[in-house]
């Protein structure tokens, strides 16, 4: 009998603009929304709360005014409900929901970007012993996708300073999915404590390979 535990996980993801249930904002969230002068991440930020909204509904039967939140000192919130991890990349926001500390990060598939001056600032020693067997489009995407683990990881421990080399992805409790826009192929990456069994429901997004 396997006595390991297993972490259930919610992740939504959505393409935004979307509906949303209410035009509620937490007062905190809103004066951090205000504060941020680039429109698109004004945009992200509100469509990720809203998202975060209708995963509380789902998953909680909790309405968005009736839970407290606290912005701690790193900038990371929190709340008197359930752990949970937001994320947003181009017009894809996404939240993750759990009993446990869990993280979650969502990046763009981009072989361009993780050139390798990029993958030597990512990829901790044992990482790279093995990027550097692959083909060069390959190891792209190989540190592309420990990115967001990475991130995703960063998240769920709450740290203050994020440095990537310094973390062993390969040692850690991880699952990474594609999910698409129609136009953009992004991987999104949740992390949790143990084992995870991680349950999908996107909105205006196709889900793929996992």
């Amino acid at each position: 009998m396997n006595s390991n535990p297993i972490q259930k996980i919610y992740v939504f993801a959505a393409k935004y603009p979307f509906d949303v249930l209410s035009g509620y904002m937490p007062p905190a969230r809103q004066a951090e929304i205000d504060c941020c002068k680039d429109v698109n991440v004004r945009q992200s930020k509100y469509y990720a709360f809203k998202l975060l909204e209708i995963a509380l509904r789902d998953v909680y039967r909790k309405q968005l005014c009736d839970v407290n939140f606290v912005l701690d000192v790193n900038g990371k919130w929190s709340c008197d409900v359930c752990k949970f991890s937001l994320t947003h990349s181009g017009c894809i926001v996404a939240v993750a929901l759990s009993d446990k500390p869990v993280g979650l990060d969502v990046e763009k598939v981009d072989i361009s970007r993780f050139d390798v001056k990029l993958q030597n600032r990512i990829l901790c020693k044992n990482e790279q012993a093995f990027a550097w067997q692959l083909p060069d489009e390959r190891r792209a995407l190989y540190a592309n996708k420990l990115w967001t683990a990475k991130e995703a990881l960063f998240k769920r421990d709450g740290g203050k300073t994020f440095i990537p080399e310094q973390t062993d992805a390969t040692e850690q409790k991880w699952q990474t999915v594609t999910v698409n826009d129609g136009k953009t192929q992004y991987y999104l990456t949740t992390a949790g404590q143990c084992d995870c069994f991680v349950e999908y429901r996107v909105l205006s997004v196709n889900l793929g390979e996992r």
